[in-house]
């Protein structure tokens, strides 16, 4: 638990755009991972009656309540503008002149505050562990891939960035960067404090990064995809492609859908939250948890499948009748998630999951029947 005990995520590390589209109109009750936010208020658009955001970092729940807080108070430019999506930087002052007009519960407030004292109010979004290290090794993935590479940032259509890929991508340059970077120990040492979920979504790291990102060069023109820019590029420098949360057609439904919430932050394990609460999640976004749950299980007990059939027995339990849940997985798929409570609808929303923008996670969609 050491690894989710301080600020990890700050910047949408996961296209919320498949649980968007999953997730009914009106649901009672929304259970939500919290992580940086991100994956959070794009759901608010879909005029959830609650949304129950859960986490063990107290961290990424005051770093949630932000997002929820400034989307509520702040113009689509002005939420830009003090989270660092802008191209131009706003500057310290103003950055927290905007903050101490938000809303925020005083934990949340001290908590965070003392987070932007500490970087002198530079942009949050690059404050988390998982951005801070993706900023360096953004630094060493362009010296190995070269211009030619970054070149394709310039492309306008996928069908010219195909076209491009093709001619004249380097492709033996990129192999060699997700070789070297695409690896464990760089993963553990970099990011995740040796809890990086043991690898069985592939037979090596290099073919799982390999196939992964070499997917997410086919969705859309890399320049839209706020994944790719940070893997290549450290940073999102300009209004291109950035995370669903700032989309400008979403962002007025964001707004209202959150007046109309009732929003509640839980700093508890997702799944002993859904076991202490039977049947009152109508939606639930596990986010990866499936993932560290049972790699981190295996690690002490050599049983991982009694592990997980425990966090489906929670899922199950905790899920109302007709209620949905969509998990995702990274390196790691656990043995099984399957219940006799809960079917496997994935094959539903395959087109929806197809699209989904960073191709690093494995997807599955599970439905409690009514």
């Amino acid at each position: 638990m050491d690894y989710f005990s301080t600020l990890n995520y700050s910047l949408a590390n996961e296209d919320s755009s498949v649980e968007l589209s999953i997730l009914p109109n009106r649901s009672d009750n929304v259970v939500v991972v919290a992580g940086s936010g991100a994956r959070v208020l794009p759901l608010f658009a879909k005029n959830p009656k609650r949304v129950i955001c859960v986490d063990v970092s107290p961290a990424q729940l005051y770093l949630t309540e932000l997002r929820i807080a400034a989307a509520r108070s702040l113009t689509l430019p002005n939420f830009r503008d003090f989270f660092g999506y802008s191209s131009d930087d706003i500057g310290w002052q103003r950055r927290r002149s905007l903050f101490y007009q938000l809303h925020l519960s005083r934990a949340a407030q001290e908590g965070l505050a003392a987070i932007f004292n500490c970087n002198g109010w530079q942009p949050i979004i690059y404050l988390g562990r998982w951005e801070r290290a993706f900023k360096r090794l953004a630094l060493i993935a362009a010296k190995i891939i070269g211009p030619k590479a970054m070149a394709i940032m310039q492309c306008q259509s996928i069908d010219e960035q195909r076209s491009y890929l093709r001619t004249k991508f380097p492709h033996w340059r990129w192999q060699l960067a997700v070789a070297l970077i695409g690896q464990s120990y760089v993963f553990n040492r970099m990011l995740y404090g040796n809890q990086l979920p043991s690898l069985n979504l592939a037979k090596s790291d290099y073919r799982y990064f390999r196939e992964r990102l070499a997917r997410t060069l086919q969705v859309c023109p890399a320049r839209e995809n706020f994944f790719l820019r940070i893997l290549m590029q450290g940073h999102l420098p300009d209004l291109s492609g950035l995370p669903l949360e700032c989309d400008p057609e979403l962002f007025d439904a964001i707004k209202l859908g959150i007046e109309s919430s009732e929003i509640q932050f839980v700093c508890q394990d997702l799944y002993d939250y859904l076991a202490e609460n039977p049947g009152k999640a109508d939606f639930v976004s596990l986010s990866d948890t499936p993932s560290y749950a049972e790699s981190r299980q295996s690690r002490v007990d050599p049983t991982p499948l009694a592990a997980t059939n425990n966090l489906a027995t929670h899922l199950a339990t905790g899920l109302a009748c007709g209620g949905i849940a969509v998990a995702r997985y990274f390196r790691h798929r656990p043995s099984t998630m399957k219940h006799r409570l809960l079917n496997d609808v994935t094959g539903r929303y395959l087109q929806t999951i197809e699209r989904e923008l960073t191709c690093i996670y494995g997807i599955d969609v599970f439905e409690k029947p009514a």
